[in-house]
């Protein structure tokens, strides 16, 4: 294992604990900014169990991800975030939620995503977030360099 290795274990571990705040934090806030006010305090405690839910199956999906070795990932953190938007749609749905108009390119993009919430980036979940991901990502992209030069040597 190199020192780079020991970086993206490093970073990875901050990713995933930005995760495990941010992402119960982004569902509960997807949701509650598109539901019809006010919220009953049902309501809110069903949508602070379903965020939880998700967030912990997410984020687990995302430390198995993060932890894999890099020339095995076939994905990317952002896009196991990405899969966030079903959990959010179906309650929106649940809740006869009136759907946005949506720009057309996001649309074709993320055609399931009927009430545009899909995060363009790490930043949608919060600064620690977006932190974390560029951190991880440079290890990673670090960690690729080290060893395409290793391999040609």
């Amino acid at each position: 294992m190199t020192a780079a290795s020991n970086d993206i274990e490093f970073y990875a571990t901050q990713l995933v604990d930005a995760a495990k705040a941010a992402v119960p934090r982004w569902i509960e806030q997807q949701i509650s900014q598109r539901l019809p006010d006010p919220i009953d305090k049902q309501t809110s405690q069903q949508i602070q169990q379903l965020a939880a839910e998700a967030s912990t199956h997410i984020v687990a999906e995302l430390e198995i991800l993060v932890f894999t070795d890099i020339d095995q990932q076939r994905t990317t953190p952002l896009s196991i975030l990405r899969q966030l938007v079903s959990t959010v749609t179906e309650v929106l749905d649940k809740h006869d939620t009136q759907r946005p108009r949506r720009d057309s390119q996001k649309a074709a993009l993320y055609p399931d995503d009927i009430y545009d919430v899909t995060p363009a980036n790490f930043a949608a979940f919060g600064a620690d977030m977006h932190e974390a991901g560029i951190a991880w990502g440079a290890a990673k992209a670090y960690e690729h360099l080290h060893r395409r030069r290793q391999e040609a040597l």
